[in-house]
């Protein structure tokens, strides 16, 4: 037997395991959801899941395009990251004021009522938040963010000072600078096909200024500087938030080895 082969069986086996593990826990958190009597809609993979983030818009696309309705099911309906974005309130027009998504990894109730929510909010000390979904923030250290509990609090009374009036005049002031920077940028162009990388940078240099005291010039996408200190930090932060998947995905032990390939070691330098 080749040793492709073997590699292969390996794989193989692993996959198989894997289904079945992720299939066992889905049936039991399908069954705890029921005792709830809600609606329920179950999805395969849990949103949580690094290596899905980084696919999963890839992998739907491919299957909405399936024939005979194949494609429209729940499965891309809800299984992408931001799903909430584009579904709005359709799910809770159909379902009530409240239902459960069943994944593998843990049951998620989505609650559209207000008198629910504000209870949830009061007793924020037995509702945590989940932390999975910010865990990518740890990149740069334990935050207000990624921690809860004990922790939570002592982060919050480090960071209370940074919001304030002053910091929300700044956050105002710089916010209109770039905004008319940036329609001037789109002015010039003939045409414009999205504006996610531009409003993106918008951010990052709002948070610069709020955050670092660093002002930048707005740069449309297509014109960021490369040279300079100033132009070097900046494209850095940018690298990083372009990129946070991929960091959340491989970790930044992984993106640090030398074998990795030159795009991936660009995010390590930033």
């Amino acid at each position: 037997m080749s040793w492709q082969s073997t590699v292969g069986g390996v794989l193989l086996g692993l996959g198989g395991l894997w289904t079945s593990y992720c299939l066992l826990f889905l049936v039991s958190n399908y069954k705890q959801a029921r005792t709830m009597g809600l609606p329920i809609r179950i999805i395969p993979i849990s949103h949580t899941n690094p290596f899905w983030k980084v696919v999963d818009r890839h992998v739907l696309a491919i299957i909405k395009r399936l024939p005979f309705g194949l494609g429209d099911n729940n499965f891309t309906r809800y299984n992408f990251r931001g799903w909430e974005l584009d579904d709005g309130c359709r799910s809770h027009d159909e379902m009530g004021d409240a239902f459960v998504m069943v994944t593998p990894g843990r049951n998620w109730l989505y609650i559209a009522n207000p008198e629910a929510l504000t209870e949830v909010f009061r007793r924020r000390a037995e509702f945590h938040r989940c932390v999975e979904l910010t865990e990518i923030l740890d990149v740069f250290g334990p935050s207000i963010a990624t921690v809860k509990g004990q922790r939570w609090r002592m982060q919050r009374k480090l960071t209370a000072g940074c919001f304030n009036e002053p910091t929300n005049e700044i956050v105002w002031r710089e916010a209109l600078w770039l905004a008319k920077d940036m329609l001037h940028y789109w002015s010039t162009k003939s045409s414009l096909t999205s504006a996610a990388d531009d409003c993106r940078t918008l951010s990052l240099h709002v948070l610069s200024r709020a955050s670092f005291g660093k002002t930048f010039k707005f740069e449309g996408h297509e014109e960021r500087g490369t040279s300079g200190i100033s132009a070097g930090y900046k494209n850095s932060l940018q690298t990083i938030l372009e990129n946070c998947l991929v960091i959340m995905a491989l970790g930044t032990k992984t993106i640090a080895k030398p074998w990795m390939p030159i795009r991936i070691q660009k995010i390590h330098e930033a």
